[in-house]
Order: structure tokens, then sequence, then C-alpha cells
């Protein structure tokens, strides 16, 4: 039977400036629990050597940035080739992983509208539910929540410097109830938005 013996290497990259980035820590968790970790190089990268089959999630973290996770997997024992004495074959992921970086910051009004077509009329929905959602599963948090104050503003502050998407959660005050709404923004900086709903 030949043993897979798993190798994982690769540089980590800022996902707005496409950079390699220096000093990118790696954690992750090997069979039975025992964790590990690395760091990566801009000059160098990193690797991962003797990793045993199985699947792994490769946590990559700097400060300054989002976490990212990205899951690696390693063949089992490969039965279907027979070597005498035994013998292993390396098996080499390589990797790319994208960090986004943190700073930006996202502030904005919710008004309630009794009629839309009169602004005019409008008040401050308090206690608003905000959601700032990003679309990639691998970023780590990938939602961010604010409740908007007696005025009706809510803020976002320090979150990554990527596309989301601003969601207002159900709202009810008094008699009226008010669906959810949702819109796309580009993040990065200082961002400001009014909703109207």
């Amino acid at each position: 039977m030949i043993k897979v013996v798993g190798y994982v290497q690769g540089y980590v990259y800022d996902a707005n400036t496409n950079k390699v980035l220096d000093n990118v820590i790696i954690r992750w968790e090997l069979p039975g629990g025992v964790a590990d970790s690395t760091v990566a190089t801009a000059v160098d990268g990193f690797n991962i050597s003797n990793l045993p089959s199985g699947n792994y999630y490769l946590k990559c973290s700097k400060a300054n940035y989002a976490t990212s996770v990205i899951q690696v997997d390693i063949p089992k024992d490969d039965i279907a080739v027979s070597v005498k004495g035994g013998g292993s074959k390396e098996f080499v992921v390589d990797v790319a992983p994208k960090l986004y970086s943190l700073g930006a910051n996202a502030t904005g009004r919710v008004y309630k509208l009794d009629d839309p077509i009169v602004a005019s009329v409008a008040t401050p929905a308090v206690g608003a539910v905000v959601k700032l959602l990003y679309p990639f599963g691998n970023m780590v948090p990938n939602a961010y929540e604010a409740i908007t104050d007696e005025n009706g503003y809510y803020t976002f502050e320090d979150v990554p410097s990527a596309g989301g998407t601003i969601m207002i959660a159900n709202y009810n005050s008094g008699d009226f109830s008010f669906f959810p709404y949702s819109n796309y923004y580009n993040f990065s900086g200082v961002s400001g938005t009014t909703f109207f709903y």
C-alpha cells in the first residue's frame, strides 16, 4: 500500500491590491485535535509538510485584515497500487489565499415613509436592525450588525474593504410593518447610505 503524504504551499495575497502579504499566521488542526501553525512570508510564502490524509481548514490571519479560511483535502492512502516494502506518494496542493483589509466604515440613516412619494414626511426608523453581509463564505466573520439610534443613524466601523450588502431587517413601528430592504455596496473607505422604506 502506498501512503499519501500531503504538502500545502503558496503565498497569501491582499484581495484588493493582489500584493503578496508578509507575516500571515496560518493555523490548522491535525487528526486527533492537535493544533499546528506556520507563518507565511512575502518572500517564501508558506509550506506545510507531512500532512496525513484528511480534510483540513487553514485559517489565515493577519493584523488589520479579515481572517480567511480555506479547505484543503489530502486523499486517502492509495490501496490500488502495491509497492514492495511499502512506500509513500507526495500529494502537493498549491493555494493562494486572499485577505481583505479592514478599515472601511459605513454610516447611514434609515427613514420610515408613510408616503414614499413625499420624502419630507419621513421620520427616522429607531431601533431598526441593519446588517452588513459579505458574499464570501470563507471570510470570518462575514456578517456585521448595527442598530439605528434615536435619529435613525447606524454605523459600521473597521469592516472589510470589499463589496457587501446592507440589509434592513423586518421593522415594526406602531401600526406599520416594513418589509426587509437590501442593496449592494462596495466598501473601500468611508461609505454613506440613506434608506427610505
